[in-house]
């Protein structure tokens, strides 16, 4: 996973309520990586899983949150700006929570499911690929000359 903050530490602000719950937000770019079962390649769907959550306070100490359990990603207010390989199915959050030495520690998950655009494999791999072949043997079975019997290649 890399992360590349978007705002520098000394410019974030927080919230304080009147409640005491403080409300901070780290707005970052995160990269991360998927194993994929490539086992219907070039017509695969996949499901990748991103969780997020402190490791140092406690789920008694912090409360994890999400104001949405499905992101839209198409129409108004999507926020997703496209790829040419992958479509974004959809992406699900969920709230959950390990235990880790007796402490209790909450995580975001996020569920993101992709789906391959084929149609650039069909038309650089498989169509060049069918044609070759097809070629290949139709020249193996075609006589050297029209006249008399098939010589020997």
């Amino acid at each position: 996973l890399e992360q590349t903050q978007i705002i520098s530490e000394d410019d974030r602000l927080a919230e304080v309520h009147a409640d005491g719950t403080v409300y901070t937000t780290n707005p970052s770019v995160y990269d991360t990586w998927c194993r994929l079962n490539l086992n219907n390649f070039p017509f695969d769907s996949q499901e990748c899983e991103v969780q997020i959550g402190s490791w140092v306070y406690t789920a008694a100490e912090t409360q994890i949150t999400t104001n949405q359990t499905e992101i839209k990603l198409t129409g108004g207010g999507g926020i997703y700006e496209g790829n040419s390989e992958w479509e974004v199915k959809k992406i699900r959050a969920e709230i959950r929570q390990s235990v880790d030495d007796g402490e209790a520690f909450q995580e975001v998950w996020y569920f993101v499911t992709l789906h391959r655009r084929a149609s650039y494999y069909v038309f650089v791999l498989l169509v060049p690929t069918f044609i070759v072949t097809t070629l290949c043997i139709i020249g193996l079975f075609t006589p050297l000359d029209n006249f008399g019997n098939r010589a020997e290649r």
